[in-house]
């Protein structure tokens, strides 16, 4: 018996990209059962590109619009929900910046028996991978360097979440949905480790490929050879990657959660004007407040 899949896609007035990535989900070689695509509240005229391109109707999309932008993470948040809710056994994630090249879905269709939490190589181009991952102390960003350390074509206990990721219907059930109060950065990263916490390993599946852009994080370099501390630009997101990322800390790591306060606290020093924007938002990620980011988002 064919198991069911339903396709979530998250998308915010990006409406060309978008029809690029639906136009891929339709081309897959596994055909997809649903796509439903959820509409941060989109104000670049995304529902009438979708009309005008005819995908309005198609009989597998469903077209879903929020009555406000609830970010990536309430997106996907309402997404999983709305597959789980429909029955579906399977849920491939993605934004709408990226999209699935035409086998991917069938690549990660085969390794199912074997496992509940299943991503492809996500890629800039043939020879660059998207995100950079550690992997026994060397730093892989190539696609030939993933290739070389995979086991029967997956590397196990590696997955980028989100992008062209495939979910059970099992794991959501044990671990619930994403965490909407996030908004954006790192949602994918409580949710993976949530997801490991429970019991399940993730896996990237090399014949699976997604194509999205680089991490466009800015980092900064701290004194005294510290390391680095990723630091986006406009204070509003600033507040949230830090807060989302205090939260991880305080909640799944235990031997770093000590250094990345004292990062962002030697951070908070060198940059006086935001000094205060850092400080709230590690004491909101460690007791997990979720009320400010409105206020930043507003100014």
């Amino acid at each position: 018996m064919k198991q069911t899949v339903a396709a979530v896609v998250v998308t915010h007035n990006r409406k060309e990209l978008l029809v690029k990535c639906l136009r891929a989900i339709l081309d897959q070689t596994y055909a997809v059962d649903r796509i439903f695509v959820i509409d941060n509240a989109s104000s670049d005229g995304t529902p009438q590109m979708l009309e005008s391109h005819d995908f309005m109707k198609h009989s597998q999309l469903e077209y879903i619009r929020l009555t406000e932008n609830m970010g990536g993470a309430g997106g996907f948040h309402e997404g999983i929900k709305l597959a789980y809710d429909r029955g579906f056994d399977w849920i491939w994630l993605m934004d709408d910046d990226g999209f699935p090249y035409p086998t991917s879905l069938e690549n990660l269709m085969i390794m199912t028996g074997r496992y509940q939490f299943l991503g492809p190589l996500v890629v800039v181009d043939s020879h660059n991978l998207s995100f950079e991952f550690s992997w026994r102390k060397s730093l892989i960003s190539r696609v030939s360097e993933a290739e070389a350390i995979a086991c029967d074509g997956c590397i196990v206990g590696q997955i980028s979440p989100y992008n062209g990721t495939l979910i059970s219907r099992q794991m959501v059930a044990t671990i619930g949905y994403p965490k909407k109060e996030f908004f954006i950065w790192c949602d994918e990263i409580e949710y993976l480790m949530r997801a490991v916490r429970a019991g399940y390993v993730p896996v990237t599946v090399c014949a699976a490929r997604h194509h999205h852009p680089p991490c466009r994080v800015r980092y900064k370099r701290l004194p005294m050879r510290l390391g680095w501390v990723g630091v986006p630009e406009d204070k509003f997101r600033l507040y949230l990657y830090v807060r989302n990322y205090s939260y991880i800390h305080r909640r799944y790591v235990s031997f770093d959660s000590v250094k990345f306060y004292v990062k962002y606290l030697i951070y908070a020093a060198t940059d006086y004007k935001r000094s205060w924007i850092i400080m709230m938002a590690l004491f909101d990620g460690l007791v997990g407040y979720w009320g400010r980011a409105k206020k930043f988002q507003r100014s």
